[in-house]
Protein backbone atom coordinates (compact mmCIF):
# COMPACT_ATOMS: atom_id res chain seq x y z
CA UNK A 1 0.00 0.00 0.00
CA UNK A 2 2.59 2.54 0.57
CA UNK A 3 4.36 1.70 -2.56
CA UNK A 4 1.46 2.64 -4.20
CA UNK A 5 1.41 6.26 -2.70
CA UNK A 6 5.29 6.58 -2.99
CA UNK A 7 4.59 5.80 -7.11
CA UNK A 8 1.21 7.96 -7.24
CA UNK A 9 3.24 10.88 -5.57
CA UNK A 10 6.11 10.35 -8.32
CA UNK A 11 3.59 10.74 -11.05
CA UNK A 12 1.98 13.48 -9.89
CA UNK A 13 5.49 15.10 -9.15
CA UNK A 14 6.16 14.57 -12.92
CA UNK A 15 2.75 15.47 -14.58
CA UNK A 16 3.40 18.56 -12.35
CA UNK A 17 6.55 19.01 -13.66
CA UNK A 18 5.69 18.42 -17.40
CA UNK A 19 2.78 21.01 -17.11
CA UNK A 20 4.69 23.84 -15.76
CA UNK A 21 7.15 23.14 -18.40
CA UNK A 22 4.65 23.80 -21.13
CA UNK A 23 2.24 26.47 -19.55
CA UNK A 24 5.56 28.64 -18.57
CA UNK A 25 7.63 27.86 -22.26
CA UNK A 26 7.23 30.64 -24.24
CA UNK A 27 7.07 28.87 -27.62
CA UNK A 28 8.58 30.74 -30.92
CA UNK A 29 11.50 32.67 -29.03
CA UNK A 30 14.13 33.58 -31.16
CA UNK A 31 18.27 34.70 -30.41
CA UNK A 32 20.50 35.94 -32.89
CA UNK A 33 23.02 32.79 -34.54
CA UNK A 34 26.50 34.62 -34.80
CA UNK A 35 29.07 32.91 -37.38
CA UNK A 36 32.35 35.05 -37.39
CA UNK A 37 30.39 37.94 -35.09
CA UNK A 38 27.71 38.43 -37.80
CA UNK A 39 23.94 38.15 -37.28
CA UNK A 40 22.28 36.63 -40.57
CA UNK A 41 19.84 33.84 -39.01
CA UNK A 42 17.69 33.78 -35.58
CA UNK A 43 17.75 30.24 -33.66
CA UNK A 44 14.78 29.55 -32.01
CA UNK A 45 15.57 29.43 -28.10
CA UNK A 46 13.93 28.21 -24.97
CA UNK A 47 12.50 31.16 -23.50
CA UNK A 48 10.10 31.05 -19.97
CA UNK A 49 6.95 33.87 -19.33
CA UNK A 50 8.57 33.77 -15.47
CA UNK A 51 11.20 32.36 -13.77
CA UNK A 52 14.30 34.00 -15.49
CA UNK A 53 17.77 31.73 -14.85
CA UNK A 54 15.82 30.04 -12.54
CA UNK A 55 13.43 28.46 -14.96
CA UNK A 56 16.45 27.98 -17.33
CA UNK A 57 18.27 25.59 -14.75
CA UNK A 58 14.99 24.01 -13.13
CA UNK A 59 13.88 23.17 -16.69
CA UNK A 60 16.97 22.19 -18.43
CA UNK A 61 16.48 18.29 -18.18
CA UNK A 62 12.81 18.10 -19.53
CA UNK A 63 13.91 20.85 -22.62
CA UNK A 64 17.08 18.36 -23.17
CA UNK A 65 14.64 15.70 -23.75
CA UNK A 66 12.25 18.12 -25.52
CA UNK A 67 15.30 19.02 -27.82
CA UNK A 68 15.72 14.91 -28.45
CA UNK A 69 11.88 14.61 -29.05
CA UNK A 70 11.59 17.45 -31.38
CA UNK A 71 14.75 18.01 -33.37
CA UNK A 72 13.48 19.52 -36.07
CA UNK A 73 11.50 21.96 -33.80
CA UNK A 74 14.26 23.07 -32.25
CA UNK A 75 16.80 23.13 -35.32
CA UNK A 76 14.05 25.77 -37.17
CA UNK A 77 15.67 29.17 -38.20
CA UNK A 78 14.25 32.58 -39.17
CA UNK A 79 15.86 34.96 -41.64
CA UNK A 80 16.66 38.71 -39.71
CA UNK A 81 13.75 41.12 -40.17
CA UNK A 82 14.06 42.72 -43.73
CA UNK A 83 16.30 39.85 -44.67
CA UNK A 84 14.50 36.80 -47.19
CA UNK A 85 15.98 33.41 -46.08
CA UNK A 86 17.49 33.07 -49.61
CA UNK A 87 19.84 35.97 -48.77
CA UNK A 88 20.31 34.64 -45.14
CA UNK A 89 20.90 31.27 -46.63
CA UNK A 90 24.03 32.97 -48.36
CA UNK A 91 24.89 34.90 -45.98
CA UNK A 92 25.67 32.12 -43.58
CA UNK A 93 27.06 30.12 -46.34
CA UNK A 94 29.39 32.51 -47.49
CA UNK A 95 30.49 33.21 -43.73
CA UNK A 96 31.28 29.54 -43.62
CA UNK A 97 33.78 29.58 -46.19
CA UNK A 98 35.31 32.06 -44.72
CA UNK A 99 33.74 35.28 -46.90
CA UNK A 100 34.23 37.81 -44.17
CA UNK A 101 35.88 40.65 -46.40
CA UNK A 102 36.57 43.69 -43.59
CA UNK A 103 40.02 45.03 -42.42
CA UNK A 104 42.11 43.00 -40.10
CA UNK A 105 44.51 44.77 -38.81
CA UNK A 106 48.52 42.77 -38.50
CA UNK A 107 50.11 42.23 -35.46
CA UNK A 108 53.13 44.51 -36.86
CA UNK A 109 50.88 47.11 -35.80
Amino acid sequence: MRLKLVERAIVLALATYSGLYVTLSQPDTFIPCSLNSHFQMLLRAPHYRVGGAAAEIAFGPLSWLDRKLRPNYWASRQPLPGMTVEEANAATARDQRGGFSGFVPSSGL
